[in-house]
């Protein structure tokens, strides 16, 4: 079909995700936006590991939809001035939009607590929230824009939207989601100056967890690895980042061992599970310490965990879920722009729209030294 130059300008194209068939990349027409909206020109967005999750079936939603919620961009339009105006925002803007559109009025968002927000259309609700990239069909109006597989972003008025105050660095900037999650795991582990952390699982996630602790006054911090043909890049990463040892669980010496001689026999008084291994949940709970606290954040696919819940009690530890990121990006935002953590090293792979099927099978069989694979929509 061929399109005049002004039909041209009003499409725009997204990898359109659904269960059991993969990706498509498919044309949509741009959004209309009312007087409250905005409209968000995505630069870069993340594989994240739960995407992957999705993609191989394990969760998410049946219905088509677009997938993508570690995305960066800019501001492309308003609906009217008055809505940037009140946002404090010009076109060109750099910006984040959180991953969660909370509804702002349930008893949840009240308490500030928006990543429990209790509003979900009761046609295309999972129990969730409202996230982008994770639970919002292709049907649900006014658009099927709601991932960051996408070249635009529709951000109603109920979006939380982070302005850059200086321009970054895109490949560094993505990094807001996942820095703003470890942020928010780590205050919810009470970590605290001169607290004992390890944290498994030398991801994009686990090396934000390193720059949080760090940024905590954690001592020492222990990051785990399973082995240097995988993690070995990674754990160089976290080291510079902030970590004092690197381990690898492959090894002869069991990880725990390792972490209880390196905490004098007592285990660390807090460790972050970032990696979503059954495996490696049970070895968190083994490392802490009487008394410490275990936070869970990476998602195992619901995949039964063994839990002993007498552990819990003799040691009379905590254990903790931790779920987004509520009032934390804002402070992920200033800590990538002020430049004292160059993520962007983790940036490993760029990928178009067209062969996003193909950056999803490169993480998966895991041929070669991966970390962030990102998906440029305008490649």
């Amino acid at each position: 079909m061929i399109r005049t130059s002004e039909e041209r300008c009003m499409v725009v194209k997204a990898a359109v995700y659904q269960k059991g068939k993969g990706f498509q990349t498919k044309e949509f027409v741009k959004p209309q936006l009312g007087q409250n909206d905005i409209l968000m020109k995505i630069k870069l967005c993340g594989i994240c590991g739960t995407d992957v999750h999705f993609w191989k079936g394990l969760q998410g939603i049946s219905e088509p939809y677009v997938m993508g919620h570690e995305f960066i961009g800019e501001v492309a339009e308003g609906g009217s001035k008055k809505i940037l105006d009140e946002r404090g925002l010009k076109i060109g803007d750099q910006i984040a939009v959180e991953i969660i559109i909370p509804c702002h009025h349930c008893s949840w968002c009240k308490k500030g607590k928006y990543n429990l927000c209790l509003k979900d259309d009761l046609k295309f609700g999972n129990g969730y929230g409202r996230q982008y990239g994770c639970n919002i069909p292709l049907t649900r109006p006014p658009t099927p824009l709601w991932g960051g597989f996408s070249q635009v972003l529709y951000v109603p008025k109920q979006a939380l939207i982070h302005k850059y105050e200086k321009r970054t660095l895109e490949k560094r900037a993505v990094f807001a989601e996942p820095l703003a999650t470890a942020l928010h795991a780590t205050k919810l582990s009470r970590l605290k100056r001169g607290s004992s952390c390890a944290i498994i699982g030398p991801g994009p996630i686990g090396i934000c967890c390193v720059v949080s602790a760090k940024l905590l006054g954690a001592h020492p911090i222990i990051l785990i690895g399973k082995d240097e043909k995988y993690d070995g890049q990674r754990l160089e990463i976290g080291r510079d980042r902030g970590a004092d040892y690197t381990i690898y669980s492959s090894h002869r010496k069991s990880a725990r061992e390792e972490v209880r001689e390196l905490t004098k026999g007592e285990g660390v008084d807090v460790c972050l599970e970032a990696s979503g291994s059954w495996e490696a949940q049970l070895t968190a709970l083994e490392m802490v310490r009487k008394g410490g606290s275990c936070v869970f954040i990476g998602v195992n696919g619901y995949r039964k965990l063994p839990l002993v819940p007498d552990k819990l009690i003799f040691k009379e530890m905590s254990l903790i879920g931790t779920f987004l990121s509520p009032g934390t990006y804002e402070e992920a935002v200033r800590i990538i722009e002020g430049g004292k953590f160059p993520l962007e090293n983790m940036v490993t792979h760029e990928f178009s729209l067209d062969k996003i099927n193909d950056a999803f099978r490169l993480i998966e069989e895991k041929k070669q030294e991966v970390i962030k694979v990102v998906i440029n929509p305008w490649k």
